[in-house]
């Protein structure tokens, strides 16, 4: 398994159980498409991962961003968030 896909489904498994909702390519890729948008990321936890909150479909969601592979590694709850931002 390649890593981005292994990445994917932690993602999906993270969305489920902490927003109750399925993580499909499709909303993967809007997601990714509207992070990219950002001129500012967020803050950077690495030279490639960002903490990044972004809304997509009038919901905000929390995430760690990998910039070099394009995609969500995982969705974080506002309090992760928060606690990891300070």
């Amino acid at each position: 398994m390649e890593k981005s896909t292994a990445l994917f489904f932690h993602a999906k498994r993270r969305l489920r159980e902490r927003y109750g909702e399925d993580l499909t390519h499709e909303y993967h890729d809007r997601i990714i498409e509207k992070i990219g948008n950002k001129k500012f990321l967020g803050k950077k936890i690495t030279c490639r991962k960002f903490l990044v909150k972004v809304e997509v479909d009038g919901k905000v969601l929390y995430t760690v961003y990998d910039r070099k592979r394009n995609t969500i590694i995982t969705f974080l709850t506002k309090e992760m968030f928060i606690r990891s931002t300070q």
